[in-house]
């Protein structure tokens, strides 16, 4: 009977212990190297400076989604009049990361408003009857609410999934021509409908005098990549692709997207495009992963270390725009 309690108690505290060390026994990349992974911060890394300011977050509901609020407090440098509004689905949470070291290091204020699944402007379609009456909602929500507290000279970036997923976090969809899902002669009505629907959704931020910077479509791959970052998971089935991507593929499917967004920006001088793409794929295959660390964390959603790789470009983007006229001759329209 003691012998079985010693057993028990041992037990109870050798799980403890395996749970409490887990980074330190575990098998898994991800487990290892969380903060790679899951996004915190970037001043975890040695090549980020160090702020200039410190962020204070607060986080709120607003109409089935959130509103992230940064402000930069005990500042070396002059607080930035100018703020930054970001708007889209989990896509564009997912830039937290970065954004907070853009609000720490330009002293800007940043509001990131996010409904996961909830797009703005995705370029497959009208917004009306492509998204939940909950998702327009919200969308109708924030863009009033950006367009009353926004003054001129401020900028709104847009970040969204804008490509469709060849899987998600459970299952591999098998599309026999990922192309032809998406501009096949079904789809090519409703995506010149999509661009006069965009203009009308651009309208209240231009009127306002606000930029707006689109993000371009990033590479998206096959297969989560946190549950196909180890060896002893190579013959799941869910692992397709082996976490590459051609590049040409994936420039091909993105086209339409880019090309879209081209003409927006061209007819109006306050859009601007940023493009993460080459940073994220600089070569002609496309990786989830730059040596052994982690760009993305499943399928599409950049990781914490993906935020590191694409801070720079970002940040240069947004400090170009808000610089003037003669800085923003170099970014692209």
């Amino acid at each position: 009977m003691r012998f079985n309690t010693l057993l028990t108690v041992g037990g109870f505290y050798a799980v403890n212990w395996i749970f409490s060390h887990a980074s330190k026994i575990s098998l898994s990349k991800v487990t290892n190297t969380p903060s790679d992974w899951y996004r915190t911060s970037l001043q975890i890394y040695p090549q980020v400076a160090k702020a200039d300011c410190q962020i204070q977050t607060s986080a709120v509901d607003f109409h089935g989604g959130k509103i992230v609020h940064m402000v930069p407090t005990q500042c070396t440098i002059a607080n930035n009049e100018h703020a930054i509004y970001v708007l889209g689905d989990s896509h564009a949470g997912i830039l937290a990361p970065a954004l907070t070291q853009i609000s720490a290091s330009q002293a800007k204020v940043v509001d990131i408003y996010t409904f996961p699944g909830c797009s703005y402007i995705n370029f497959q379609a009208p917004m009306q009857g492509q998204f939940s009456p909950e998702c327009i909602a919200f969308n109708e929500a924030a863009r009033e609410h950006i367009a009353n507290s926004a003054k001129a000279g401020d900028l709104v970036v847009l970040s969204s999934l804008r490509l469709m997923r060849y899987g998600d976090q459970w299952t591999y969809f098998n599309y026999p021509d990922m192309y032809e899902k998406m501009y096949g002669p079904a789809a090519q009505a409703q995506r010149q409908a999509a661009l006069a629907d965009a203009q009308q959704w651009l309208l209240p931020f231009t009127q306002h005098h606000l930029f707006v910077l689109f993000t371009q479509p990033t590479p998206i791959f096959k297969a989560p990549t946190f549950r196909c970052s180890d060896w002893f998971n190579r013959a799941n089935p869910i692992c397709v692709g082996h976490n590459e991507q051609d590049r040409p593929e994936l420039e091909r499917l993105r086209a339409p997207i880019v090309q879209a967004m081209t003409q927006l920006a061209k007819g109006n001088p306050n859009i601007y495009l940023w493009d993460p793409f080459p940073v994220l794929c600089p070569a002609d295959t496309c990786t989830t992963y730059r040596g052994d660390r982690p760009l993305f964390f499943d399928g599409d959603h950049l990781s914490n270390y993906g935020n590191l790789a694409i801070y720079p470009s970002l940040s240069n983007a947004i400090e170009k725009i808000q610089q003037g006229p003669r800085a923003q001759q170099s970014l692209q329209k």
